[in-house]
């Protein structure tokens, strides 16, 4: 079995960070290699990352390429772990920080990052974050290093660390050469995103990004085509030209990415989704220890929440990869470390039944487009939001889903419904795909903005999609800080809503005359003073002025059904949390669709569900993860901060799974728990009665 097949497989993994430099004798002063190997016997990880050199720029190996950290005391660790792993059978990846690397930064200056005014980017992070650009000759000797460590060492892949632009720009003369021999023109200093320089520039980064990703990774297979690559994968965070994009992910042979914890809930869901949409072979997804960050030492993480975190990666297809810190003193500490084999223990439980090809009838669409093109220097408010509030709506509402990346024939053909969350920018292929999917009976819900841009960021005269919405764009209400929309509580989307059918907008919507679609709401205006700046009363600003401009909007196109959304109600919901955001978004996805969706989960919406067929379509896999913020009184006031870990998972009782199949259906049970579940058979659905689930158990269907 090659590395590549092996790693499928491989659900647990593991990296010890050993980030230290050497200037106090008392760094690594008690290091003890048996110490290392114990751990990682311990915790008995598929994979595990062993260090080759850090972000300071010190080597863990004597590959005779650079300093080796003097606190090893003349250890090589990494042929160490590679011997021991080896005598296992297990596999060993070697890791690299790339772009972080103090030595050489400290070396050559003229490999820097820096910005406009020659100033280095990283001055502001101290010691750490000493960052070098990968158009400068850096690119070669790290290439060089990659080929030198693999002739030298007996490794299954490389584990590449921080590939990406460090900040907002990098003015370099190593740039400025490049950009100039590419446009003939200097690298603007302006953040102008209706320069075309500008987006010349934004061109220049991520295509400089991808160049540097792919000629590492090249490098790794000239020297052993069996070895794979891995990167980190930065996703939904920081800034869009950082130079991560979807190019960048197809290149290595599996993607990484961690997820702190000030990241929030919802990217171990989504991240991992997205993730394993792009990832060749099965992505990883790495789970910081600490309830922060690094910082946050020694404090751990609670046992119930790296709980809640692993199965919920686990559950949507990803594989969990914890990392810890060694102390300065080069010990680890214990009781983290045996936190981590408890959970890796029970996943091994439970890799009987992981695995197997995604059943989502839901598809998401990530636009990479509109993240950079229309979010520019705010993606997070104008795209990122709108996106995850899309996901976390289906998700507590127990739609199962998958995320796209690309709109064509091949990427729609197996989903009932698509929703574009905020889609503005399009391409016109995009546009005849998503044209075609609805006219031959696909469902489509979307929302704000969603095609009246091109793909590129120049806006259009009118919706690219207004004949499949059936409307035409006639401006938005944004003179107002706030309006409603009042909802039609007759319709199949609205049977949850409140009797006089308000929602309240956190921003402008979209004007639009109807061309075919049908109104299910209306645009209400508040009651203001004539000149409409001031609000009449100094309590609130309650709807009170009704329109005829459309809220929201259905229509029929082909053999296939629309909602469309005027205004963020996706965002609103990510925000606000306002329950009924989340019911319509969740039953206008219901509602398109051309029939039922087959599964259907009874449950508390702190419980997620995903489905995965196996064994050639003979047994379906139902993942249950009951993931609870802390229920203790966290929320002081406005004046505290206060951090919602997971302290203690409150089990849910009575759940009830029904379910559309084919087939006779043999047998049910609950694992890794081997409970039999009885379950009721009703023409072609069954109806499984769950009674009770604490964090992760899987429902298997035998058929």
């Amino acid at each position: 079995m090659t590395v590549a097949e092996r790693i499928n497989s491989c659900y647990t993994r593991a990296y010890i960070s050993q980030h230290y430099e050497e200037w106090d004798p008392r760094i690594l002063e008690k290091y003890d290699l048996s110490e290392v190997i114990e751990t990682i016997d311990l915790i008995d990880p598929d994979v595990f990352y062993a260090t080759v050199r850090t972000h300071n720029g010190k080597w863990f190996c004597k590959a005779g390429l650079g300093k080796m950290h003097r606190g090893l005391k003349g250890i090589d660790q990494l042929q160490a772990i590679i011997d021991y792993r080896r005598s296992k059978k297990k596999l060993i990846f070697g890791y690299l920080s790339t772009i972080y690397d103090k030595e050489l930064y400290d070396l050559h200056p003229e490999w820097r990052q820096v910005d406009p005014q020659g100033r280095p980017v990283a001055d502001k992070r101290g010691s750490f974050g000493k960052v070098l650009c990968p158009n400068s000759p850096y690119r070669e000797y790290l290439v060089d290093m990659i080929k030198r460590t693999l002739q030298i060492y007996d490794i299954d892949g490389f584990y590449f660390d921080m590939i990406f632009f460090e900040e907002n720009l990098c003015y370099c003369e190593n740039c400025r050469r490049s950009f100039r021999s590419m446009y003939d023109a200097d690298l603007p200093t302006e953040e102008d995103w209706d320069n075309p320089l500008f987006r010349s520039f934004i061109r220049f980064r991520n295509q400089t990004n991808y160049l540097f990703v792919k000629e590492i990774c090249d490098a790794v297979k000239q020297v052993n085509p069996e070895a794979l690559t891995l990167i980190q994968y930065v996703m939904l965070k920081g800034r869009s030209i950082s130079g991560q994009t979807l190019a960048v992910g197809s290149v290595p042979d599996y993607l990484y990415t961690d997820i702190y914890f000030r990241q929030g809930y919802l990217p171990m869901s989504v991240c991992t989704k997205l993730l394993v949409d792009l990832s060749k072979y099965r992505a990883e997804v790495g789970i910081m220890t600490r309830p922060g960050t690094h910082n946050d030492t020694p404090n751990m993480k609670t046992l119930d929440h790296m709980r809640s975190e692993a199965f919920t990666a686990i559950a949507n297809g990803g594989s969990v990869m914890f990392f810890d810190i060694m102390w300065p003193d080069g010990t680890l500490q214990k009781a983290m470390w045996k936190r981590i084999a408890q959970i890796n223990s029970e996943i091994k439980k439970r890799e009987p039944w992981l695995g197997g090809k995604s059943v989502a009838s839901i598809a998401v669409f990530y636009s990479e487009n509109t993240r950079i093109w229309y979010g520019r220097s705010d993606m997070k408010n104008r795209y990122e939001a709108n996106f995850l509030g899309v996901c976390r709506a289906l998700i507590e509402e127990h739609i199962p889903f998958k995320i796209i990346t690309s709109l064509d024939s091949k990427s729609l053909a197996d989903y009932q419904v698509l929703v574009l969350p905020n889609t503005v920018c399009m391409s016109e292929k995009e546009v005849a795909a998503v044209r075609d999917y609805v006219t031959r009976g696909g469902g489509l819900v979307c929302t704000e903005k969603t095609s009246l841009w091109d793909e590129g960021g120049t806006p259009c005269p009118d919706y690219q999609l207004g004949d499949v919405l059936g409307v035409s764009h006639l401006g938005d209400t944004a003179t107002y800080s706030r309006v409603y929309s009042k909802f039609d509580v007759g319709q199949p989307i609205t049977r949850r809503l409140p009797s006089d059918g308000f929602i309240t907008s956190w921003g402008p919507l979209q004007k639009v005359a109807l061309k075919g679609a049908r109104a299910l709401a209306s645009i209400v205006f508040p009651y203001t003073e004539s000149d409409s700046t001031m609000f009449v009363n100094i309590m609130a600003n309650p709807p009170a002025v009704p329109s005829n401009w459309p809220a929201c909007t259905v229509n029929r196109f082909g053999k296939g059904s629309v909602v469309y959304f005027v205004g963020a109600i996706d965002k609103d919901y990510v925000k606000m949390s306002f329950p009924e955001l989340k019911w319509l978004i969740a039953d206008a996805v219901r509602f398109v669709a051309q029939k039922p969706l087959s599964i259907h989960l009874k449950a508390p919406m702190s419980v997620e569900i995903t489905a995965f067929r196996r064994n050639n379509g003979s047994q379906l896999v139902i993942h249950l993860v009951n993931y609870q913020l802390e229920t203790g009184k966290t929320l002081i006031s406005k004046d505290f901060e206060s951090r919602h870990l997971v302290q203690e998972i409150i089990p849910v009782h009575n759940l009830e799974l029904t379910l559309r199949v084919d087939g006779e259906v043999k047998k049910v049970c609950l694992q890794p728990e081997n409970v039999a579940l009885s379950f009721q058979k009703r023409k072609d659905e069954i109806r499984i009665a769950i009674p009770s689930l604490r964090c992760h158990s899987m429902v298997i269907v035998d058929f």
